[in-house]
């Protein structure tokens, strides 16, 4: 069975001629095979096959290209993949990943694919796929390449460390331990401790190299003294020698400038200070085993950044084009619509029935939980009579975009156009795609507000939310002024440093304290937030929050000084966590529930439900489908 898969998957990579007589009974063969079974609805291939286009066509067409391409190269040069190598390839895959994730359980690997709602045959066709182009582009790199010289370079130093110097050392670690001080501290005052930490401890290496210098045995020092838990135990020595990978390069070039026996400096790396004796150094030329690493490299065959090249170069240089037909309604003539023109790349037009089905090979099985959840959304909204119209789905599709544009593109049209074209994409199929998104959300959203019921409760919960548990609301504006923290001078002891601090606090104390007075003595209390407060959001608009004051959101002493301010009433500099704040009340406002009882339960039935909302019900729904993954879904 598995060996008849990776054939088809073959012959798909090297299709035989056919006539279009025969393409099309493939077609027609290949539309009525169901794929999946939901609550007793067979699913035939061509309709999921035309879901996976709308929601990934456009998404997908630079990739399929990207395989196209490779294939049309491998033809040109003529360059055959046999089955058998595809197959060693993806045995060899599977049961390193049995073997490392799984222990080599395969059982325990079949337990992950049921959970992850895959199957090994699944797998097993997307990944022969996958790696047959991978074979493919492999192959045809490998026709006329010269292996870079970075490549070589890396090899030997692999090999032969650093610029050809393999050491034999002996090290000790006196390593730093950064405590984070309790309580919010600044940014300058944990990097002053940090760089307090980083002097102690380089003078207790002085010490102990001192030690050594003076003719102390480094094997017993470093037994007693190293840091260093691997190499301790070996009196300095690492286990498995000393490798210059994932050294940092002042390490490294430290190490460069001592002479057999020399005894290092302290040497800052990896959190700590070392102290390195060179017992032994070896030196190995480039030119002496280039041959060697050459032929080395040469049977590894190219590196995945060289492929990577090679493909980007192919797409790069050709034009994908994604055809108004890709997304033709098939029903419409079901036998030759199979036929039509999806994309065009260097001209050469590709049917939707070959893009098709790449699409299903490739993410057939793992998008059929996408495709559901559309589904029974879309059969719920049906069986209850729920629609959505064109321009409903227009104007969602509007907002969302301009909101993203808003947020993410610095407000600019041309700006997330350009961002798409950098991604192989247009705004046309952008725009398919996010359409289809938010048909599906309407849907959800308008089958929930079909069963919205409005508890008195939950309209109570509203009103204390808006105007508080007993109906009082204020309005407050606000100052806020930042405590700012600088690095002290070399030297500066923790009390000093304490005492630095306690003066500058008291400096922005006094600060904002003139300001209350100042709001007090008929000063504007807006103006002067506008030109004081470092609270940005609510400085632009003269210090006013956004909603009401939330006693429960602020610290104690804050809330209890507010409910005791009159009207225009303001408070004198208070602390709020790193900062202070002078606060005025603006308005108070009494209301009772019962006025604004219905105005509050109309609001509630008939607003959007949040998205958490939204994915709750679409997984209620997924949940209470009844699924089968049919074998047509990985023909």
């Amino acid at each position: 069975m598995i060996r008849q898969l990776l054939t088809l998957v073959l012959l798909a990579l090297h299709p035989a001629p056919a006539s279009q007589s025969q393409a099309l009974g493939d077609t027609q063969k290949q539309r009525s095979e169901p794929v999946l079974r939901l609550d007793g609805e067979e699913i035939s291939s061509e309709e999921y096959t035309r879901w996976l286009i709308d929601n990934f066509g456009a998404r997908l067409a630079t990739t399929f290209a990207g395989d196209h391409l490779i294939e049309k190269e491998a033809q040109r040069r003529g360059i055959e993949l046999p089955a058998a190598e595809v197959e060693s390839e993806l045995e060899k895959e599977l049961s390193t990943r049995i073997d490392g994730a799984f222990l080599g359980s395969k059982d325990a690997w079949l337990a992950e694919l049921a959970r992850t709602q895959r199957s090994e045959v699944g797998i097993r066709v997307q990944r022969a796929q996958e790696i047959g182009v991978d074979l493919l582009t492999r192959k045809v790199v490998a026709t006329d390449r010269v292996v870079p010289e970075n490549k070589i370079v890396r090899e030997w130093e692999l090999s032969y460390g650093r610029g050809g110097r393999a050491y034999d050392l002996s090290m000790l670690l006196v390593r730093c331990e950064f405590l984070t001080p309790q309580g919010e501290a600044p940014e300058a005052v944990k990097d002053q401790l940090r760089q307090a930490e980083i002097d102690t401890k380089k003078k207790r290496a002085l010490e102990l190299r001192e030690r050594i210098v003076k003719g102390g045995d480094f094997v017993k020092l470093a037994r007693e003294a190293s840091d260093d838990e691997l190499s301790r135990a070996n009196g300095g020595k690492p286990p498995q020698g000393f490798r210059h990978y994932g050294w940092p390069k002042n390490f490294l070039d430290a190490l460069d400038l001592l002479a057999k026996d020399e005894i290092s400096p302290p040497i800052y790396a990896k959190g700590g200070w070392w102290i390195v004796r060179v017992d032994g150094l070896r030196l190995t030329a480039l030119d002496s085993v280039r041959g060697e690493l050459v032929k080395r490299l040469e049977a590894r065959g190219p590196e995945q950044d060289e492929t990577g090249t090679f493909r980007n170069t192919l797409v790069d240089a050709a034009r994908i084009e994604v055809l108004p037909t890709l997304f033709v309604d098939s029903s419409v003539d079901v036998e030759r619509a199979a036929l039509l023109p999806g994309l065009s790349i260097d001209g050469e037009p590709v049917s939707r029935a070959t893009y098709g089905r790449w699409i299903l090979r490739t993410r057939g099985e793992a998008s059929w939980p996408n495709f559901v959840e559309h589904r029974v959304a879309i059969n719920e909204a049906r069986r209850r009579g729920v629609e959505v119209s064109a321009e409903e789905v227009r104007a969602r599709t509007q907002d969302y975009l301009e909101r993203l544009i808003k947020m993410g593109h610095e407000g600019t049209r041309e700006a997330w156009a350009a961002h798409l074209k950098l991604s192989g994409r247009d705004e046309a199929s952008f725009i398919h795609d996010l359409e289809i998104r938010m048909r599906i959300e309407l849907l959800c959203e308008k089958l929930i507000m079909l069963d919205r019921k409005i508890t008195p409760e939950a309209v109570r919960l509203r009103f204390d939310d808006l105007y508080g548990k007993d109906g009082q609301s204020a309005k407050v504006r606000l100052i806020l002024l930042h405590v700012p923290y600088a690095a002290g001078p070399a030297g500066e002891t923790r009390e000093q440093l304490d005492e630095r601090l306690a003066a500058t606090k008291r400096s922005v104390l006094d600060r904002a304290n003139a300001l209350a007075q100042i709001a007090r003595d008929g000063g504007d209390f807006a103006s002067l937030a506008r030109q004081y407060s470092q609270d940005p959001p609510s400085a632009a608009n003269g210090g006013m929050l956004d909603s009401r004051f939330r006693p429960e959101l602020w610290p104690e002493p804050i809330a209890k000084r507010v409910s005791e301010l009159g009207l225009n009433g303001v408070s004198d500099a208070m602390e709020f966590g790193a900062d202070f704040v002078v606060l005025q009340v603006v308005s108070r406002e009494s209301i009772a529930f019962e006025t604004v009882r219905q105005e509050l339960e109309d609001q509630m039935r008939n607003e959007p439900p949040p998205r958490p909302e939204l994915s709750v019900y679409r997984n209620v729904l997924m949940k209470r489908a009844k699924v089968d993954v049919l074998s047509g879904m990985n023909r």
